[in-house]
């Protein structure tokens, strides 16, 4: 009788345990019908702009955030990105909790860039994310009627890639004097996409200028391994040349080199040892090659003038600047296409004009007539790189220029940066 009363008791605890883990295990676990899910409560965004002359504490002051906010967010963000340089026209957007508490600020600090500041823990952090672009890769051809200027806005094309177009050629053509009526041209660069925005034009892949009966053809090819970048034909030639055609890239010539011209201030004949480029004042002015200042100042009937030295013993100059690039002075070292001053009319010039010679070893020479060698080609171990590269890129070319038999060009997208912001 003893044994079964033990026997009972022990049945009783055991059972007893099991109801209670059981009710344990339930309180700590309960069933997924009785359980509540914490889902992230949704934020509201609301954006703004920096004003014209305002800064970003007055800014966020005016679209509702608290003085000690701002202060805390400040101190985020400066080992990231110092709030005081975002320009004026910036774009930034607020996002609140349903309280009205905000939780997120994100300002747009440059098309392919944006600074999240996020507030987790009691904390503010703050981070420069990338934004998600793709290239696109677009077509543009014209014929010239008066200026490659002028061909290139008739035909939609950015002012800033006709300048890009023109640095391709600039050691070929001269575009102030030997552009002609019936000219052709074509290029293909890649248009730059953010987020469905237009945000910047990549380089100019390819590009062809055709008059009468020369042909110039450039592709765009960088070999970080062999450290080359820059344009060359299809041969591999760089072209590249020791100097520039014009100093200016859309001046035209208003008077050529001449052992006697008729001078139109002094009234008479006098050797006239360089060219003049007339186009408006405040027009840049380019070193056309590398090369050191020896001479900066005004001189007498030259003007505001640089003289620059350059190898193998050539020398240019530049008169009757209106003023020079900050900066320059004897001594300075400059590089091919920098810009050293600007048009003016100082010294004996009847109007805004760039005057500019050129000599070597002290011997004047013209100009327009200097004939150049190029830059180095690609190397010969590279060549095959290069050959391979610009098969790819014509064929790329042919298979977007046109769409189902049209003469529409194309575009073709590729994504080139993968990093997602993680604003909404």
């Amino acid at each position: 009788m003893t044994r079964k009363r033990t026997l009972l008791s022990a049945l009783i605890l055991v059972i007893s345990m099991v109801y209670a883990f059981r009710s344990y295990t339930q309180e700590m676990h309960p069933p997924m019908d009785e359980m509540i899910i914490l889902a992230p409560l949704p934020l509201s965004h609301t954006h703004h702009n920096i004003p014209k002359n305002s800064s970003v504490h007055e800014s966020l002051v005016n679209a509702g955030v608290e003085p000690q906010l701002i202060h805390d967010i400040v101190k985020a963000t400066r080992s990231e990105f110092d709030l005081r340089y975002i320009q004026p026209g910036t774009r930034f957007t607020l996002s609140r909790m349903p309280d009205k508490s905000i939780r997120r600020i994100t300002f747009e600090i440059s098309p392919l860039s944006r600074l999240e500041i996020n507030y987790s823990h009691q904390v503010w952090t703050a981070d420069i994310n990338d934004i998600e672009t793709t290239k696109q890769l677009v077509h543009f051809s014209g014929v010239v009627k008066d200026s490659l200027w002028g061909s290139g806005l008739e035909q939609k094309l950015s002012p800033e890639v006709i300048v890009d177009f023109a640095e391709v050629f600039g050691w070929q053509v001269d575009f102030s004097r030997e552009v002609q009526k019936g000219d052709r041209w074509q290029l293909s660069v890649e248009k730059l996409m953010a987020e469905g925005r237009f945000v910047g034009w990549g380089p100019i892949l390819y590009a062809e200028y055709q008059s009468k009966d020369t042909l110039n053809k450039a592709y765009y090819y960088k070999n970080k391994k062999e450290n080359i970048q820059g344009y060359f034909d299809e041969e591999g030639n760089s072209l590249r040349k020791v100097f520039l055609k014009s100093p200016i890239k859309f001046g035209r010539i208003t008077s050529r080199f001449s052992r006697k011209r008729f001078h139109p201030i002094h009234k008479t004949y006098r050797a006239h040892n360089g060219v003049d480029y007339g186009a408006p004042r405040g027009t840049p002015v380019r070193a056309v090659g590398d090369g050191r200042v020896v001479k900066i100042g005004r001189f007498g009937g030259s003007g505001n003038m640089i003289v620059l030295d350059h190898v193998a013993g050539f020398e240019t100059k530049y008169l009757h600047l209106n003023r020079f690039q900050k900066g320059l002075r004897r001594g300075s070292r400059v590089n091919q296409a920098q810009v050293i001053g600007y048009v003016g009319s100082t010294g004996y010039a009847t109007g805004p004009h760039l005057h500019f010679e050129m000599s070597k070893h002290r011997q004047i020479m013209d100009p327009l007539k200097v004939d150049l060698p190029s830059s180095k080609p690609i190397p010969k171990e590279s060549l095959a790189h290069f050959k391979q590269y610009i098969g790819n890129v014509s064929r790329k070319i042919a298979s977007t220029y046109n769409v189902e038999g049209t003469d529409k060009p194309c575009c073709d997208s590729t994504v080139i940066k993968t990093k997602k912001s993680t604003a909404d």
